[in-house]
Formats: C-alpha cells, structure tokens, sequence
C-alpha cells in the first residue's frame, strides 16, 4: 500500500508540476543554461509523461494484485477438493 502512495503522490506531482506558476520559481533556483531547456513544452511533456507512467503503474499493481489473488483462490480451492 506504501508504494501505491508513493505512484500516487510522484505521479501525481510530475504530471502537473510543470504546468503549474512553481515550475518557473524551482527553475529560478537553477542555472541559467538550463532555463530554456526546461521551460520548453517538450521537456515539460517529457516530464508529464513520466508522472503518467506512474499512474498507470498504479492500475497494474491493481490487476497484479487481483491475478494474483484470484490465482490463490484457485489454488487453495483445488487443493481443499483433492483431500
């Protein structure tokens, strides 16, 4: 459950941080070489993206999850029928 909160908040924070006025004050803090590259709407998609594969992490963890326990169930299941 810990690492569904830590997709979550990471996902979450990189898909519209760049989009938000604090990207342009955390690039303040930075080296002026690097405020074109990072102000550009393709580093800041690249950027988004990588949050959304985070988020979709989440949804395969989800149907991991759910194999796997279907696949327990089946198993206990066959198990309790051959004794």
């Amino acid at each position: 459950m810990l690492y569904v909160g830590y997709l979550t908040q990471v996902g979450l924070t990189l898909l519209m941080l760049p989009w938000m006025p604090l990207w342009s004050f955390i690039l303040l803090k930075l080296p002026l070489e690097l405020t074109p590259f990072l102000q550009s709407p393709m580093t800041r998609g690249v950027v988004s993206a990588f949050g959304l594969l985070h988020l979709l992490m989440i949804v395969l963890e989800f149907l991991h999850a759910g194999f796997q326990a279907k696949r327990l169930q089946e198993v206990t299941q066959s198990s309790s029928c051959t004794e």
